[in-house]
Formats: C-alpha cells, structure tokens, sequence
C-alpha cells in the first residue's frame, strides 16, 4: 500500500483470501480443494461450515477478479496499475482479512 502499487495489493488480498479458503477446504475435507480461483465457489464449498458476514460476501466477487485484472492489461483495464486505486486496494485487504480471520476462527475452534 505505501507504494501505491495498488494493482499487486488487490492481487495479493485475492491470493491471502484464495489460500485460506483452500486451506481450511483441506483442514475440513481432508481432500485437495477445486482448482479455481473463484472465490465464490470456494466459499459455497465451505458455507456448511464457515459463516461469512453478508458485507463480505458480496464482496467475493470483485475480490476473485483481482485474480486477473491486476496482473493483465488485457484483462479489463489497459493499465492496471493507473486504474485500480487506493480505495479498492484497502477494501481488498479488509475483506481478504476478513476471510483469513474467519477460516482461522473455525480451525481454531476445531483444533
């Protein structure tokens, strides 16, 4: 973030919430998770037993696209490092924190 280099911080917050998700998919399932990015369905693997606040779930969605459109010119925007700016890059961490709070809570609670 204090390099501004927001693009890679949307990237990274999709990659910290991504490998939580699968994490906890393997610490629950005992089993390698999907190989997808989409956050969304990783959590609708693990809604049963992982409960996300509304806020955060509606959010999974612009945070799966951080998989790609940072990373990518030609994935949506011609300069991902000009057109992702400093409010998406702190939701980003905020909602990815918020994920990797909540997996780590239920592997906590179940250790």
């Amino acid at each position: 973030m204090q390099a501004g280099e927001y693009n890679w911080v949307c990237f990274a917050a999709q990659q910290a919430a991504e490998k939580a998700f699968k994490a906890l998919f393997m610490f629950l399932k005992r089993r390698r998770p999907p190989h997808v990015h989409d956050l969304t369905l990783l959590y609708n693997e693990l809604k049963p037993e992982l409960c996300l606040p509304d806020d955060v779930v509606g959010h999974l969605g612009e945070l799966s696209s951080y998989y790609t459109t940072p990373r990518y010119p030609n994935a949506g925007l011609t300069r991902p490092s000009i057109g992702i700016s400093n409010v998406q890059g702190e939701r980003a961490v905020r909602m990815a924190g918020k994920v990797v709070e909540a997996v780590v809570n239920v592997v906590t609670s179940r250790s």
